[in-house]
């Protein structure tokens, strides 16, 4: 699969993370639009009614580090993983684990290179789609990198 655009990329995280869906209809006038949004299943029902304007389709887990920090490192402390990161002055790379080694495998995930932005939160989003065995291809616009 390619990733070609950010929010592809923020709505697959959410997907991995087995967040629900919901539709937000948007009044423009004459018409209405429905719109499909992402959300986690344990959230209170009011929240739940905010969510779509508070993040959008989904958050930018792409760019946003504090929403790696709000949902990403969680699941993976909650699955028993080990999430490591290295930040050099060139490039940022992630390793996503088991604690204990299983059957499943490693997801590795290198920012700064190749044309890809140097980014913690994007680093750790693509590590985390390799870890849960997303076989995917970066071509990201290059209006729409950091």
């Amino acid at each position: 699969m390619k990733i070609t655009s950010y929010e592809q990329l923020n709505k697959l995280i959410a997907e991995s993370l087995g967040w629900q869906t919901g539709i937000e209809l948007i009044d423009q006038g004459k018409f209405k639009t429905k719109v499909e949004f992402y959300y986690p299943g344990d959230i209170e029902e009011d929240r739940r009614e905010r969510w779509y304007d508070e993040f959008g389709v989904a958050p930018d887990f792409a760019n946003e580090l504090w929403t790696v920090e709000a949902f990403l490192i969680p699941e993976c402390d909650r699955q028993r993983l080990v999430t490591q990161i290295t930040i050099t002055p060139t490039m940022v790379s992630c390793g996503i684990k088991p604690l204990v080694a299983d059957e499943r495998s490693t997801g590795m995930a290198v920012t700064g290179e190749k044309g890809i932005p140097k980014s913690i939160p994007l680093a750790v989003c693509l590590a985390w789609l390799r870890f849960k065995g997303v076989n995917f291809e970066l071509e990201l616009p290059a209006e729409e990198r950091l």
